[in-house]
C-alpha cells in the first residue's frame, strides 16, 4: 500500500535529507504511539518519550555540535505553534538554545546550515 505523506511529512523528509547530506546531526522525536499488529493497539508512550510542546527535530550542527537547534516543522504557510509549543519554545530559548519555526529549506539557509 503506497504511502501518503502529509505536508508537514514532506518538509519533515526534505529537511532531514538536506540536514544530514550536509554533515549534520538530525534527530526525530517520537511524539506519536506506535501500533503493534502481534497485540491489537498502540503501545504507550512512555512518560519520558516526549514532553507536551516539543520540537520535531533536534539538530547539531557539525560546526558547533555544542548547542543544539531545536526545529518545529510545520507545513508550508503554517507558522503558528501550539500554546505548548510556545512554553517549550521558551523554555529552550531560556536555556540559551536557538528555537525555529521550518516551513522549508529556506528556513534553513537563514541559518547558515
Amino acid at each position: 500500500m503506497p504511502t501518503i505523506q502529509t505536508p508537514e511529512g514532506k518538509v519533515k523528509k526534505a529537511v532531514m535529507d538536506y540536514l544530514w547530506a550536509k554533515g549534520h546531526g538530525c534527530y526525530p522525536h517520537k511524539t506519536v504511539a506506535t501500533y503493534d499488529a502481534k497485540i491489537g493497539c498502540y503501545r504507550e508512550l512512555s512518560q519520558y518519550a516526549a514532553t507536551v510542546g516539543e520540537s520535531d527535530l533536534l539538530v547539531f550542527d557539525k560546526n558547533d555540535s555544542t548547542m543544539p537547534i531545536w526545529c518545529e516543522l510545520k507545513k508550508p504557510g503554517k507558522r503558528k505553534i501550539d500554546p505548548d509549543q510556545v512554553i517549550f519554545k521558551k523554555q529552550v530559548e531560556d536555556m540559551g538554545h536557538t528555537y525555529i519555526i521550518i516551513n522549508c529549506l529556506e528556513d534553513l539557509y537563514k541559518l547558515g546550515l
